[in-house]
């Protein structure tokens, strides 16, 4: 699984920047960007963390963090158009309850 693909992507479709992610879970920018780089592995407290705050279930973002050879049947082109979708749909509902 490569939970930091799956950070940034939901990070970038949020339109917000490592610093405000940060603020968000009281950590540190430098620490988002350790983590979207690679450069630091992700914690379960963080995931939990950042699915709470983004109100993103744990399987979406696991669905975003699959690599292709977790995805045997599916090209990684289309595991990255279904993850965004999927986003997407989930972001119009969490949008749509603002609203309401």
């Amino acid at each position: 699984m490569n939970y930091s693909k799956a950070i940034r992507i939901v990070r970038a479709s949020r339109n917000i920047s490592q610093k405000e992610l940060g603020i968000l879970l009281e950590t540190d920018a430098s620490y988002i960007s350790m983590i979207e780089s690679g450069k630091r592995k992700v914690t379960k407290s963080f995931l939990k963390s950042f699915s709470k705050t983004f109100s993103i279930p744990m399987n979406l973002i696991e669905l975003l963090a699959a690599e292709k050879e977790e995805l045997k049947n599916i090209s990684e082109e289309n595991a990255d158009k279904v993850g965004r979708e999927l986003l997407n749909v989930l972001l119009s509902t969490q949008s749509k309850k603002i609203r309401a």
